[in-house]
């Protein structure tokens, strides 16, 4: 990952992970919403690695959310 270059990201982030996967992910995760400006990272209960095959309902429900408050700004 190229870390130096997510501080020029400059359009609404949305970072998803989960409550299962492993600590490895998740400090991505964490690391990159960090890092880009204004991103939004969520944690998803329940689920493993493939979260928007695992658990479709609360993957749409999370994005859906993100792009109606992205949408609001």
């Amino acid at each position: 990952m190229r870390r130096d270059r997510l501080a020029t990201i400059g359009v609404p982030t949305l970072v998803l992970d989960d409550d299962l996967d492993s600590s490895d992910i998740s400090s991505n995760a964490r690391a990159i919403a960090r890092a880009v400006p204004g991103a939004r990272r969520q944690r998803l209960a329940a689920v493993a690695h493939m979260v928007n095959l695992e658990s479709a309902a609360h993957f749409n429900r999370a994005v859906a959310s993100f792009l109606a408050s992205a949408a609001r700004h």
